[in-house]
């Protein structure tokens, strides 16, 4: 069982919740300690910004290189095949 929030455990009690539950529902409770601040939301934002652009980066290359390769093979029969090798 994880750290209880002693006013909380206090507050249930005051309020008729059997002990089991009420010790329960109070260590359920985040201690301040561990929840996020504005800080590192901010830092969190930062970095899944920098991940986005990571990926867009790595799509649009993906994308450049298979439109240049489309090209390269449109060309290449185009050159190199007989006239009516590919149908009419």
């Amino acid at each position: 069982m994880g750290v209880m929030v002693s006013e909380i455990y206090d507050a249930f009690i005051d309020a008729g919740v059997e002990e089991a539950k009420a010790r329960a529902a109070a260590a359920a409770v985040p201690i301040g300690e561990h929840l996020a601040t504005r800080q590192d939301i901010a830092r969190l934002e930062s970095r899944l910004y920098r991940a986005l652009w990571v990926q867009a980066g790595g799509i649009v290359g993906a994308l450049v290189g298979l439109v240049g390769t489309a090209i390269a093979v449109a060309y290449f029969l185009d050159r190199y095949l007989p006239e009516g090798t590919l149908g009419p």
